[in-house]
């Protein structure tokens, strides 16, 4: 399916996105809407078939859309903005000199006026504005389908996860809880939103990709509002753990992190713990285990990741 969306800086352009409505579907009842958004260099067609939501979608009744990245570059890779070339206040997001990395990232289309492959941050993923895409796609499912109001979820792999977080940190719609899935949130671009807004994280301790653990990576970069590790690719995503800590804190949570039980604790070591008693009632919840960067699960039990997902997002909805 298509849109037609007004791009803050490039205009009117035709964006692509997948539905997936559940039999049971009817405009005469209102369905929760869960957005899900693929991996760097991955699709929509794709990516449902990796993250299983039409399967949970089918089970509980769920209205999912998956949106296409713009493949606006010489390769077609489809990727998501995910923040701006430089932040005044912390510097930039990645180590610029890219001629240090044997791998360097192409440039965009969209990025043709800054981007410069040996320097800078924004060559490897597009300009475009994609938080302006899925705010004006929401409200195209919204007229197009019965949505219930409550319960506008979103979620992501990868550079879909950390554009989750930039959902989550920035977007205007009254979002309900959000899911990340081994992605984390760059350097100066994951304001705590106001108000609150409930969150669930899934990320691999054995992540090389976007790191969770420090001997995963070379080590720290630059300090924002918390720490931040560096992938192997020079990326300054904020340390997970400080991260969680302090949207925790900001929303004055229970200060201990207590267990958030799940069908599939113990599996590869997975586990979750959760802070609650937050304002607003929202709850900040991480969860963990021995695998790389992808889903948590394999084979059949793959579907088990969206099940967690939903089971926390049918608990938090957004307030009206």
């Amino acid at each position: 399916m298509t849109i037609k969306i007004d791009d803050p800086y490039f205009g009117q352009n035709e964006r692509e996105y997948l539905v997936y409505l559940p039999s049971s579907y009817s405009n005469l009842e209102e369905t929760p809407l869960v957005l899900d958004f693929h991996g760097w260099s991955g699709s929509a067609a794709g990516h449902i078939q990796d993250s299983k939501w039409d399967q949970v979608a089918e089970e509980e009744g769920l209205i999912i859309a998956v949106p296409d990245g713009i493949p606006d570059s010489e390769s077609g890779i489809r990727t998501w903005n995910v923040t701006k070339e430089f932040n005044q206040e912390w510097g930039w997001r990645c180590n610029p000199n890219r001629t240090d990395y044997d791998w360097r990232s192409e440039c965009h289309y969209s990025c043709a006026e800054w981007c410069n492959p040996d320097f800078g941050c924004t060559a490897g993923t597009t300009c475009y504005n994609d938080l302006a895409f899925i705010e004006q796609l929401i409200s195209k499912l919204q007229s197009d389908y019965c949505v219930d109001p409550g319960h506008v979820h979103i979620s992501g792999f990868s550079n879909g996860g950390t554009f989750t977080y930039r959902m989550f940190s920035y977007s205007s719609v009254n979002l309900a809880a959000s899911g990340a899935v081994s992605g984390a949130p760059f350097i100066g671009a994951a304001a705590v939103p106001q108000p609150p807004r409930s969150l669930i994280d899934f990320h691999g301790l054995d992540d090389w990709t976007v790191p969770r653990q420090y001997d995963h990576s070379p080590g720290e970069g630059p300090v924002g509002e918390v720490r931040t590790i560096s992938s192997w690719d020079g990326l300054y995503y904020y340390y997970k753990p400080e991260y969680l800590d302090l949207i925790a804190d900001t929303y004055n949570c229970a200060p201990e992190w207590t267990p958030f039980p799940t069908g599939m604790d113990g599996v590869s070591a997975w586990n979750c713990r959760t802070r609650t008693m937050c304002d607003g009632n929202v709850e900040i919840t991480k969860c963990e285990g021995m695998y790389d960067h992808g889903y948590p699960f394999q084979g059949e039990e793959r579907v088990e990741a969206a099940r967690i997902l939903w089971n926390f997002f049918q608990n938090h909805p957004a307030s009206l």
